[in-house]
């Protein structure tokens, strides 16, 4: 690629504004450190804390899910929903658990948003 194509006259250097720019955008997309540098990274005690409440809602809504599902997924051999009183009583269930980890998690100090993006981007 050729610079005309990027409008590029001439190499700049990166200066402090350009870093703060990068910060700001990475905390308005709620980004991790994993998200930008990879797992590689030693998690922090703040990282560490969303990922536990994460893990927690996950666990007892699996939980809950087995004692009230009569289906089981052939591919990961989760508990599904086969009746739509499953479906209902699982549903209640996960919004029942995600208020508490949120209650939870906003006593430690957390945001709704940053508690629902742990749950959402939680990987066992």
């Amino acid at each position: 690629m050729s610079d005309e194509l990027h409008g590029v006259d001439e190499i700049v250097p990166f200066t402090r504004e350009d870093w703060d720019k990068c910060i700001e955008i990475f905390k308005q997309h709620r980004l991790t450190r994993s998200d930008l540098y990879g797992t590689w990274l030693a998690e922090t005690a703040e990282e560490k804390a969303l990922r536990e409440l994460a893990e927690q809602y996950h666990t007892r809504c699996e939980a809950y899910d087995r004692t009230v599902c009569t289906g089981t997924s052939p591919r990961t051999g989760d508990a599904i929903p086969v009746t739509p009183y499953e479906f209902r009583s699982i549903n209640a269930n996960a919004l029942r658990v995600r208020d508490e980890i949120i209650r939870q998690g906003r006593s430690m100090g957390f945001t709704t948003e940053q508690v629902t993006h742990a749950i959402q981007n939680y990987r066992p």
